[in-house]
């Protein structure tokens, strides 16, 4: 059976730690509009993966790394008044 998706949800990323690119999966309930930002450790926006809108279901972004040094970074998830985070650690 098909279960209703009933929440927002940013997963962790996979494979994590990952090097060089690595995939963020999250959830809508709805047709809504996201946006998705990756954040180094001091709080500086990297890159933007998904800004737009979507349709409600499960979805997935790849994240490529290759240009950027080892370390922690962080995944943000808004959406409306939904916001997640979740940390990625880069190795190389």
């Amino acid at each position: 059976p098909v279960f209703p998706i009933l929440n927002y949800k940013l997963y962790q990323n996979y494979p994590n730690p990952f090097n060089p690119a690595t995939t963020v999966e999250f959830q809508l309930p709805e047709a809504t509009t996201v946006r998705i930002v990756v954040y180094d450790i001091l709080g500086n926006e990297v890159t933007e993966l998904m800004s737009g809108a979507l349709d409600a279901g499960v979805h997935r972004v790849a994240f490529d790394a290759s240009r950027l040094s080892s370390g922690t970074y962080y995944c943000r998830m808004t959406s409306g008044s939904f916001l997640a985070m979740r940390t990625m650690l880069l190795l190389k």
